[in-house]
This record gives C-alpha cells, sequence and structure tokens, in this order.
C-alpha cells in the first residue's frame, strides 16, 4: 500500500510511504545493523521519499528512517503519526544519529 505522493505544493503531499506486504529483518543490512546497534533486531515496514528511505520498527516500538543516498539513521520515538506525518508532510525531522 502507498500513501502520498512526492510532489510540491499544499495540494501534494511532500514524500510518499510504500509499506511493505510483510516485515524483512533489518539484519539483511547487517553493515547498518553494525554501524547503528537500535537496528539490531527492527523490521522494514517500508520505504519512503521515492524509495530513497528505508523505514524500521524496532522491537520497543521505535520507528527509524535510513536516508539511503548518504546514509544517515533518524530516530523519530515511538509515535506512529508523528513519524507518518513527519515523512508525508516533510515536516522537519530529529537529528540523524553518529554511526560507532
Amino acid at each position: 500500500m502507498t500513501v502520498g505522493e512526492t510532489g510540491q505544493g499544499i495540494e501534494a503531499a511532500a514524500s510518499d510511504i510504500e509499506f511493505a506486504t510483510e516485515p524483512e529483518d533489518a539484519e539483511r543490512y547487517i553493515q547498518w545493523v553494525q554501524r547503528w546497534p537500535a537496528l539490531h533486531g527492527a523490521v522494514t515496514i517500508g520505504l519512503a521519499h521515492n524509495t530513497y528511505v528505508r523505514l524500521f520498527v524496532t522491537p520497543s516500538g521505535e520507528f527509524l528512517a535510513v536516508t539511503e543516498p548518504d546514509e544517515r539513521l533518524y530516530n523519530f520515538g515511538t509515535g506512529f503519526a508523528q513519524f507518518a506525518e513527519a515523512l508525508l508532510r516533510g515536516l522537519s525531522w530529529p537529528r540523524p544519529d553518529r554511526p560507532l
């Protein structure tokens, strides 16, 4: 299922979220798990912003995003509504976590 559409103006969402049909273990991205231990045990729940952002949820319910072009991890906390709104409306993101 895809929500939103990347576009300009207030009529369109600032981005999109393409939800995965089934979760994928984050361990598949071992280089990221080694860099950011917060991803250990997380699962992929989808992609965003024309597939440039991979979305995860951790066992403790934190929503994380990894931007693939520049490989940065963002922790959006445990509120799904705020996570989705920030992605779809282009609201400010939290500061990226620094890799180990």
